[in-house]
This record gives C-alpha cells, sequence and structure tokens, in this order.
C-alpha cells in the first residue's frame, strides 16, 4: 500500500481492500486492492513482484 501511497498522494489508500492473491503462470505474484467503483467500473489496482518477491515499481490498473 505505501507504493500505491506514494504513487498517488491525494488519495486515501486506507481505505483499499485487499481482494486477491494471483499466482501467474510466469513466477510473478500480484496483490490486487479493490479501488471501488468508477464510471468505467470496477478498478482493481495490482502491486506485482516478480519470482524473487522484488516489487515492481509500475502498478497495473484494471476494470471490470
Amino acid at each position: 500500500m505505501e507504493l500505491i501511497a506514494q504513487t498517488h498522494p491525494d488519495e486515501d489508500v486506507s481505505e483499499l481492500v485487499l481482494s486477491e492473491l494471483r499466482f501467474d503462470g510466469d513466477g510473478t505474484t500480484r496483490l490486487a486492492y479493490d479501488a471501488g467503483d468508477t464510471p468505467a467500473g470496477q478498478l482493481y489496482i495490482y502491486v506485482s513482484f516478480n519470482r524473487k518477491l522484488e516489487m515492481n515499481r509500475q502498478l497495473i490498473y484494471e476494470t471490470y
């Protein structure tokens, strides 16, 4: 959540809900945070980690 807070300093990240832990076939791991409903749909913010559990500093945004 610290990375999300640094990336979006104007947002209250304490309201984010950890909603998923995903293990991808390429060895990466992702934590998904439910950021709530938006005009485009439900927004999820993913923080990804490589095989060595080193965090990728680029966030992934997906809407459903």
